[in-house]
């Protein structure tokens, strides 16, 4: 997978589709920026419905309701960027559900879940969000959701796992604030900031990696020495 501003660009073996809702849809678009912490789960509720029909939908309500992926089988619809929130976990205009999760709603169709596992385990690896922030739409609000999933919900986690397993990566740490950064690269980031080398996202937040910190560093020093 591959992100910029909040985008999915590319996926491993399914494909996305930007089906963004619309700045002008106040209501479902709020625009309020999010760094993502956790990924909601949830099934769309009406069963044989595709999943170009459930992104179809959200992108013309006239409600407070939206999700950020809506996924059928083979296939991924991208409703809003990940840096913005959505009204999907039913616990408020301030609640964590809301503003810090993202929504993937999966179409109760064939092949869909399937497609779901191994978006989720990519979408983890891009986004460094951890395994164990991966929740049920009821962890918000007490609904029965992901209704299909529920009575299989820690299978669906281990099957998320293998998925990320077999894709023979490591869980990346990215640095999200400048407090979050080892105190040894901080002084470098400060500088770049300072220096208007280094902006960040929309968001305000980071992003870094560890690698890609001592990239910038190796760089720096090679320019030095010139």
């Amino acid at each position: 997978m591959l992100l910029k501003d909040g985008i999915v660009t590319q996926l491993d073996g399914i494909s996305i589709i930007h089906h963004l809702i619309p700045v002008s849809n106040k209501l479902a678009r709020p625009q309020y920026p999010m760094s993502p912490e956790y990924i909601t789960i949830h099934n769309t509720g009406n069963p044989g419905a595709s999943a170009l029909a459930n992104s179809i939908y959200v992108d013309t309500v006239d409600i407070n309701k939206s999700w950020h992926f809506t996924v059928g089988p083979g296939e991924v619809y991208q409703e809003l960027p990940i840096t913005e929130s959505a009204w999907h976990a039913g616990d408020g205009a301030q609640g964590d559900g809301n503003r810090k999760s993202i929504g993937i709603e999966i179409a109760e169709v064939n092949g869909a879940e399937e497609t779901a596992i191994k978006f989720i385990a990519q979408l983890i690896i891009a986004t460094g969000i951890s395994k164990d922030n991966i929740v049920p739409h009821r962890h918000w609000s007490g609904k029965l959701c992901p209704r299909l999933i529920l009575s299989h919900w820690d299978k669906f986690i281990e099957d998320i796992k293998k998925e990320m397993d077999s894709m023979d990566v490591y869980e990346v740490k990215r640095y999200r604030n400048i407090s979050d950064i080892p105190e040894f690269y901080r002084k470098y980031m400060k500088k770049w900031m300072a220096a208007g080398y280094v902006n960040g996202n929309s968001d305000g937040s980071l992003n870094f990696t560890e690698d890609m910190i001592r990239c910038l560093i190796i760089t720096e020093r090679m320019q030095q020495d010139k």
